[in-house]
This record gives structure tokens, C-alpha cells and sequence, in this order.
């Protein structure tokens, strides 16, 4: 994964960037975020949530983290609950939506 750094205080692009850098930068205290310093163990990255809409990430920190994580991921019991926000006005007696979430990027 690449992640587009900005310099602070300036609009210039620092250029593209691995996710794995970003995690290590932020959490620069090995101590704090071991995994996160660790190749072997893909630096703590579990798995990309809905790439195609936010991209969100599941990362841990810590190796009993990390491991119980991967388990959950294995064993297909990490679940996903959305909030939406929206504008404008919602029937109250309205408790779900089933339809598709449409993307504002439009392909040619």
C-alpha cells in the first residue's frame, strides 16, 4: 500500500510513501508498537476493510493483538457495523437500508 505524505506547513507532495513507513513513523517507539518495527509479521497490518469505498485499516500494535486479530480474520468473525451520515430528513419509522452503497467516482 502507498500513502501520500504532505510535508508540514507546506502544500508540496513528498512523493508516495509505503503504509509500512507511515505506521513506523507514527509509532517511532519500538517499545510502544513492536509489531508495527517487525517485516516478519507484515508490520502489523491485519487486513484492508472496504477497499473499494474508505480503505480502513486493521493494524496491531502488539503481538497478542496481532495474533488474536489474524484468528478473528481467519475464522470470519470480524463483522462490520456502519454509521451514516446524511443530509436532509429520515422517516423515523426507517431502522435499515438493503440497497447497494453507489460510488461517487464514475468510470468510463
Amino acid at each position: 500500500a502507498v500513502a501520500q505524505a504532505e510535508s508540514q506547513g507546506a502544500d508540496r507532495k513528498l512523493g508516495p510513501r509505503r503504509l509500512s513507513d507511515f505506521l513506523r513513523h507514527t509509532f517511532r517507539a519500538e517499545s510502544a508498537a513492536p509489531v508495527v518495527h517487525c517485516r516478519e509479521l507484515e508490520h502489523g497490518l491485519i487486513h484492508r476493510l472496504d477497499a473499494p469505498s474508505s480503505g480502513l485499516l486493521l493494524v496491531a500494535l502488539h503481538h497478542e493483538a496481532l495474533f488474536h486479530l489474524r484468528w478473528l480474520r481467519d475464522t470470519m468473525q470480524i463483522d462490520r457495523e456502519y454509521v451514516v451520515l446524511c443530509h436532509g430528513h429520515v422517516d423515523t419509522s426507517l431502522s435499515s437500508i438493503d440497497a447497494p452503497l453507489r460510488s461517487a467516482i464514475r468510470t468510463p
